[in-house]
C-alpha cells in the first residue's frame, strides 16, 4: 500500500493473525461496565503465559503477537458456547467478564490504539472468510462486524479464495505476510484473519554512521560479529542482580520497546522469561528511571512460523480442538473443531525503527474428516528479550527473543 511505502523510513512492527475454523454463533450476555484497564490487566496473564510457552517450545529467535492472537480468540468466542467458550475465556483472563464486556473492550482498544499517538501508525484489521457451502448464523457475523469491524466474505473454498485471502493479508501487512494460506480444504467452515500493523520512529534515533560490527555471543555459544547500533543518551532503565532493562520510546513516548537481558554475563535469558509474569513486569516498569549511558543494540531481522496448537492446549484450551457441538451456534449441521492454529511473523529493528508482521492461521474441520550504580555502557551482546507496549493502557502488542541477530528467515517452515 503506497501510504506505508511513503510514510517514514523507520522501524515498523506488524502482526497478522488468520484463523481457519468452524464456529457457532452466540448469545449475548447481560451488559456490565468495566474500565478497559481492568480487563487489560486480566488479559496480561495470557500474554505472558503464551510468550513463555512459545519460548519454552521453540528454539532460536522469536517474534510473537499475543495481542493479535487475543483478537482472533475474541472473535472465535463470539461463535462458541459451553466448555469451549469457558476454556477460551479462562485462558485469556476474561473469566470475570461477560461476552458483552469482552466485545466492548476489544472495540475500545482497537479505536484507542489507532489514535494514541499521531506520530505512530497502528492499523488493526479483521476479516472472516466463510465457506459458501455452509450457512453461518447471522448473530456470529453481526457481532464481529459490530465490535471488531470484521470484513465478511462468502467464498467457495478453492484456489481463487486462497489468492484473495493472501492478497488481503499482503494489503494489510505492507506486503510482509503474503502467503499465510497455501492450501484450503472444502471442509473448512471459515478462516479468520486479524492483522495489526505498527510503525513508529524512535524518539531518539541511532546514527547510522555510528553502527559498527561488534561481537555477539549467541545462544549456542558461538561468537559472531554483527552490525551493532550505538547511542549515548538518557534512557529509562532498571538494573538488579538478575536483569538489566532498557526502554526505547517511539514518537511522543506513548509506545515503547522494552529490552531486557540477564545482568550476569553467564545468565540465561530463557530463565528470565520463564519467571516473567505481570507482577514482575510491572515491577520493572515502575522502577525505570533515567540514566545516561552508551547503549549497544544489534540490528536484527527475522521471519518465522509458529504452530500454536501445542502451546494453547498446554495452557488449557482442549475442548476447542475436539469435535463437539460447542460450535453449533455458528453452524448447526455438524460437529466442528479447530484443525490448526499458527502464526507467521516478521520483525526488523534498525537505526530508524522497527518493522514486524505476524499471521496466525487456525483450521476447523468437520468431525467426519538497577540501583543507582549504572554502568557507563550497556551492551545487548548476548541473547535478550523484547516487548513493544502502549504505555498508558499497558497493552503489549509484540513479544520476542533474539538468540542470534544475524539469522534471517531461517525459521520458516513449508506449509
Amino acid at each position: 500500500m503506497p501510504f506505508f511505502d511513503n510514510f517514514w523510513r523507520q522501524e515498523t512492527l506488524l502482526t497478522i493473525v488468520s484463523l481457519l475454523f468452524l464456529l457457532p454463533g452466540c448469545h449475548v450476555d447481560k451488559q456490565s461496565n468495566y474500565p478497559p484497564e481492568t480487563i487489560t490487566k486480566s488479559n496480561q496473564e495470557f500474554t505472558f503465559n503464551l510468550y513463555k510457552k512459545v519460548v519454552q517450545s521453540e528454539t532460536g529467535n522469536i517474534c510473537l503477537s499475543p495481542f493479535s492472537v487475543s483478537f482472533c480468540l475474541g472473535m472465535i468466542m463470539n461463535g462458541t458456547e459451553g466448555d469451549t467458550y469457558d476454556e477460551i475465556r479462562q485462558l485469556m483472563g476474561f473469566q470475570d467478564f461477560t461476552r458483552e464486556d469482552i466485545n466492548r473492550y476489544m472495540q475500545t482498544i482497537r479505536k484507542e490504539l489507532s489514535t494514541a499517538d499521531t506520530s505512530v501508525t497502528i492499523i488493526n484489521a479483521n476479516s472472516i472468510w466463510i465457506n459458501n457451502r455452509f450457512n453461518v448464523r447471522k448473530a456470529f457475523t453481526r457481532l464481529n462486524k459490530k465490535y471488531y469491524q470484521a470484513e465478511i466474505y462468502n467464498e467457495p473454498f478453492d484456489s481463487n479464495t486462497i489468492s484473495k485471502i493472501n492478497q488481503w493479508s499482503a494489503d494489510h501487512t505492507n506486503g510482509k505476510i503474503t502467503k499465510p494460506v497455501q492450501q484450503i480444504d472444502d471442509k473448512f467452515l471459515s478462516i479468520l484473519i486479524n492483522s495489526i500493523y505498527f510503525k513508529g520512529r524512535w524518539n531518539y534515533e541511532f546514527r547510522k554512521s555510528a553502527t559498527i560490527d561488534e561481537p555477539f555471543l549467541t545462544a549456542d555459544s558461538c561468537l559472531i560479529n554483527t552490525p551493532t547500533m550505538i547511542k549515548k543518551h538518557y534512557i529509562n532503565s532498571y538494573r538488579d542482580e538478575k536483569v538489566t532493562v532498557a526502554e526505547l520510546p517511539y514518537g511522543n513516548e506513548t509506545f515503547s520497546m522494552v529490552l531486557f537481558l540477564p545482568t550476569q554475563k553467564d545468565g540465561d535469558i530463557n530463565e528470565i522469561i520463564a519467571h516473567l509474569d505481570k507482577e514482575q513486569w510491572e515491577g520493572w516498569l515502575n522502577n525505570l528511571s533515567l540514566h545516561k549511558f552508551e547503549l549497544h543494540l544489534p540490528r536484527f531481522k527475522m521471519e518465522q512460523k509458529i504452530n500454536l496448537e501445542k502451546q494453547l492446549k498446554a495452557l488449557g484450551i482442549k475442548k476447542a480442538f475436539i469435535a463437539s457441538l460447542d460450535f453449533a451456534q455458528m453452524c448447526q449441521t455438524e460437529k466442528f473443531y479447530i484443525h490448526s492454529l499458527s502464526q507467521n511473523s516478521f520483525i526488523e529493528v534498525n537505526e530508524e525503527g522497527t518493522e514486524a508482521a505476524a499471521t496466525t492461521v487456525a483450521s476447523i474441520i468437520a468431525e467426519e474428516e538497577i540501583a543507582s550504580n549504572f554502568p557507563a555502557i550497556i551492551r545487548f551482546d548476548r541473547p535478550f528479550g523484547y516487548m513493544i507496549q502502549e504505555k498508558n493502557s499497558g497493552i503489549i502488542l509484540f513479544a520476542g527473543k533474539v538468540d542470534n541477530p544475524k539469522e534471517c528467515f531461517l525459521n520458516i517452515k513449508p506449509e
